[in-house]
């Protein structure tokens, strides 16, 4: 599958996430513009397929667009 499209920041995908509850999956990773990894960030963890980034990847073609919200959120 490819990767989300975001309006702001950008997507890093682990494929095959290993879990011992159900099957390996990809996990995207949304990070802000200015990420950095020599800072350390608040986590915000969300499930939902498809409609989180980008509603061209699933059949409603509607997206719940997270990264604009926290984009907005810690300006």
């Amino acid at each position: 599958p490819s990767l989300p499209n975001v309006t702001t920041g950008r997507i890093e995908r682990i494929e095959h996430f290993a879990s011992r509850h159900v099957m390996p999956r990809h996990i995207d990773v949304w990070l802000p513009s200015d990420f950095s990894p020599s800072r350390r960030y608040q986590v915000l963890y969300m499930h939902d397929g498809q409609n989180i980034f980008d509603g061209s990847l699933n059949w409603t073609k509607k997206a719940w667009r997270a990264d604009v919200a926290v984009a907005n959120l810690t300006k």
